[in-house]
């Protein structure tokens, strides 16, 4: 089964993601995670690619896209990145949407908190359709 990450920084019409932007920030976050993964044997050239293929796309309309493929196939690792990216170009906010399946949804929260890219994750759900679905909120503890 094909897993889909959709990511939306521009989700309502009257939202100015420039107030959350600090274009002055020297964080290294994505630098930092490139290099642990390259420490721990990663070989991190479809990430890097992927990532300033993204980055490009959110210098001019695109605010929005669609991560989608197999099973392990590295889309979590690749949005850890790519979320280190967008915090070092001074997002505040970065949205990552997932389907409502509570164990990968656990288990990417925690991908994302060993990660060590501030901020922690905050994981947000709620009623989408009739469905049974409930709404929650949490946020963890920073570890």
């Amino acid at each position: 089964m094909k897993r889909v990450w959709f990511i939306n920084i521009n989700v309502m019409t009257n939202f100015d993601i420039n107030k959350f932007k600090n274009l002055n920030t020297e964080s290294q976050r994505y630098t930092r995670r490139i290099s642990f993964l390259n420490s721990i044997g990663i070989d991190t050239q479809h990430i890097e690619k992927t990532v300033e293929q993204a980055a490009q796309n959110f210098t001019g309309h695109f605010k929005s896209f669609v991560i989608y493929g197999e099973p392990q196939s590295g889309k979590t690792e690749m949005m850890i990145a790519l979320t280190a990216k967008l915090l070092d170009f001074g997002y505040k906010i970065v949205i990552i949407l997932l389907n409502d399946n509570l164990q990968l949804l656990n288990q990417n929260l925690d991908r994302f908190r060993k990660s060590g890219i501030d901020p922690t994750p905050v994981n947000v759900c709620g009623d989408i359709g009739d469905g049974p679905r409930k709404y929650c909120y949490s946020r963890p503890n920073k570890t």
